[in-house]
């Protein structure tokens, strides 16, 4: 991930998993900053997720 914002600072990135947000901040792969979305989710929790992400620029 840091070798992609290095090569790309402005990039936008959405991380999905199957384990909760809690687990994977635990194991220190989200900064407090990341989006993060959990499966499984519907298609409208994730085009709310992208237009928030989207909504900040």
């Amino acid at each position: 991930m840091t070798d992609l914002l290095r090569e790309r600072p402005g990039i936008y990135v959405v991380f999905m998993s199957g384990y909760t947000d809690e687990v994977i901040a635990h194991h220190g792969l989200l900064g407090g900053n990341m989006n993060f979305v959990q499966k499984p989710f519907t298609p409208t929790l994730l085009t709310k997720k992208l237009r928030n992400l989207l909504d900040k620029t």
